[in-house]
């Protein structure tokens, strides 16, 4: 698994070479303005950058070397992490070369192996890695050396000693296709507030007695901003108490008119401002980096901790975005799991994961769904200077994108905290793929193909069709939807993506060459002919052997209760009849010997009578006469209204 993960994220950072149209999706972005904006598909350049959007119904480029059917599902920016610690999350997540020895540089490159595929598969395609040092560093950069840096990171130094040894004169170039840059330097003020370490203006409501210091002097704090101002370097000062907060407010207002320009001055953690600091988060360009799941680990402590007199500042979400600065998220992993999903649930609600407590904590600090998502997207990339690269899907910027089972926008808090990632993109790459599972992808969509022949017409694929019935539990389909949908002929399915042609109109492109899910291309196993039967079902039935190995390409099957490999007990009575009403039509159709099967091969008489025995047991008919004949005119009623939308 490792190894095969490696493989991919070497293909993902390797340049593209050809444009991607990836359709019929459910899209979603933010716009300038903070809202949703909706889409159904988009085109990919060969730079990995997003150059067209299309909405349902406009006209798609007929030109497109590879093009990736989206059957539907909701496709939605890549994440932004904005608070990681991604080598010490790495370690974390592989056993030790032995015990209190020094991480060697392979122990390392195993570390963000596998850091990448965690966060790849929570839909994380960009991450903000706090306190980096020079190891780390040079891991990163042997990554993106040999193509396997498959993430974008962010890098903030461990200090002005690290910084100074990385980026030299300044913030570093954005490298390896925008996927590494260091912006500055990671300082902290003080603790977090569970531990008492938060510097506070007023005494712990449980504890008058302990009073936790800033770690840095004002003076100390001074200089080393002005250290990382001088070059230019952005700073991120982990301030958890008001006291620490208004403490470097203080700074940077007096630093302010030294260093001029935009700066985006970085406030970590910011677990509890006094009220009358709010006012002041707007003055200076400042982005505050919060962690939403700290209010469901940490509301109790925060309660005993700060009394009730004092919790109006804490994890004030509405309030600072009431001021305009601008809010970014992150998880603070690996002290919480790099789940973003769960902390827009959490900035949604102010409740955990048990809905408590009632109505929220601290209710009216929740936030909108758009400003909870743009906290994970436009605003973490804001916060890092890497708006017009990420954060957003529109016209210009990296094609970093997310498939995932449902949308963000509409679903519960509950299932929020469950949605599924199906696909990563980065750069206009697959990078990370969900096993396919009957959630994701009905057995019936993932093993048939219906191809219904139109007369004096090739054959036109409707592979959408019997999906939509069976996610819609065989409700009837919106013939308006099924017009409009693009119609495509001879289509070569392998490992999920598909290398479609336009009925009576295929570009040499298209027989030459195939999807690679690993990214890159690769010449076609077998061209696939726009009119031709033979060629076609050679590219069919050897894209099935590339799958399942016990593929029969006559379609048969030892077992009894499957039918061209689909289970007849995991589908509906309907969905039963529908597939077996069409194969039995297609089977004895006057051309049955070279289209009679659907999977692309011959049907065997010997085979024949016996699925005709089998379907007619499966739709209730009674057994059969073992001769396998049927009328041409029994067809269902999908197929005929199918047959008529083609003509």
């Amino acid at each position: 698994m490792r190894l095969a993960f490696a493989a991919i994220a070497l293909a993902a950072a390797a340049p593209a070479r050809a444009d991607v149209l990836v359709d019929n999706v459910d899209g979603l972005t933010l716009a300038s303005d903070g809202t949703v904006q909706r889409f159904a598909g988009l085109l990919i350049d060969n730079n990995g950058r997003i150059q067209q959007l299309f909405q349902r119904g406009d006209k798609r480029p007929a030109r497109a070397d590879y093009r990736l059917d989206g059957k539907g599902r909701v496709l939605m920016p890549g994440l932004i992490d904005s608070h990681v610690e991604l080598m010490k999350l790495g370690f974390s997540r592989i056993p030790p070369a032995s015990p209190g020895a020094r991480p060697r540089p392979e122990d390392r490159d195993r570390a963000l192996v596998e850091v990448q595929k965690l966060l790849l598969e929570r839909g994380i395609t960009t991450a903000v890695d706090m306190g980096t040092t020079i190891e780390d560093w040079q891991s990163y950069r042997r990554a993106g050396d040999m193509g396997s840096l498959a993430i974008r990171i962010i890098a903030y130094a461990c200090n002005t000693d690290a910084m100074s040894l990385i980026g030299g004169p300044g913030p570093t170039p954005w490298l390896y296709d925008d996927r590494l840059r260091l912006n500055g330097v990671q300082i902290v003020l003080d603790g977090p507030l569970e531990t008492r370490t938060a510097a506070l203006k007023a005494p712990y409501a449980d504890s008058p007695a302990l009073k936790a210091p800033l770690r840095l002097t004002e003076i100390q704090l001074k200089n080393l901003i002005s250290r990382a101002g001088i070059d230019h370097f952005q700073i991120a000062v982990e301030a958890n108490g008001d006291k620490a907060v208004a403490a470097l407010l203080d700074a940077l207002a007096e630093l302010a008119q030294t260093y001029k320009g935009e700066r985006r001055w970085r406030i970590e953690q910011a677990q509890l401002i006094d009220t009358a600091d709010l006012v002041r988060l707007n003055q200076n360009g400042v982005a505050l980096s919060m962690q939403p799941r700290q209010l469901t680990s940490g509301m109790q402590a925060a309660e005993a901790h700060l009394g009730p007199q004092r919790l109006a500042g804490a994890f004030a979400w509405k309030s600072i975005t009431g001021t305009g600065a601008h809010l970014a998220f992150g998880s603070g992993a690996p002290n919480a799991a790099p789940d973003a999903f769960a902390g827009i649930a959490a900035a949604l609600t102010r409740q955990g994961a048990d809905a408590m407590p009632f109505g929220g904590w601290q209710a009216q600090e929740r936030l909108t769904r758009e400003a909870a998502l743009a906290a994970y997207t436009t605003g973490a990339a804001w916060a890092a200077f890497g708006e017009g690269r990420i954060g957003r899907i529109a016209i210009g910027q990296r094609a970093d994108f997310l498939l995932v089972d449902r949308d963000p926008m509409l679903a519960a808090p509950s299932e929020l905290r469950s949605i599924r990632v199906l696909q990563t993109w980065v750069g206009g790459k697959l990078v990370y793929q969900a096993q396919e599972s009957a959630t994701t992808e009905p057995r019936v969509a993932k093993r048939i193909r219906v191809i219904i022949r139109a007369a004096g017409a090739p054959d036109v694929g409707f592979s959408g069709t019997l999906r939509h019935h069976v996610r819609s539990n065989d409700r009837p389909r919106d013939d308006s939807a099924l017009q409009d949908e693009p119609r495509r002929a001879n289509t070569v399915e392998r490992e999920g993506l598909e290398v479609p042609g336009h009925v009576g109109e295929r570009s040499a492109a298209d027989d030459r060459r195939r999807v690679d899910p690993r990214g890159g291309t690769a010449p076609l196993f077998e061209r696939a002919r726009s009119l031709g039967g033979g060629d076609r079902r050679v590219a069919d039935d050897r894209a099935r052997r590339d799958r399942d190995p016990e593929h029969d390409p006559s379609g048969h099957d030892d077992d009894g209760d499957r039918l061209h490999g689909v289970d007849l007990a995991q589908v509906t009575h309907p969905q039963r009849r529908a597939i077996l009403d069409h194969r039995l039509d297609r089977w004895h159709s006057p051309d049955a010997g070279d289209h009679g099967d659907l999977d692309g091969g011959r049907a065997r008489s010997g085979d024949l009578s016996q699925h005709a025995d089998r379907a007619r047991v499966a739709r209730g008919d009674g057994g059969g006469d073992g001769r396998g004949d049927l009328d041409p005119p029994l067809q269902s009623p999908q197929v005929r209204r199918q047959a008529e939308l083609t003509q």
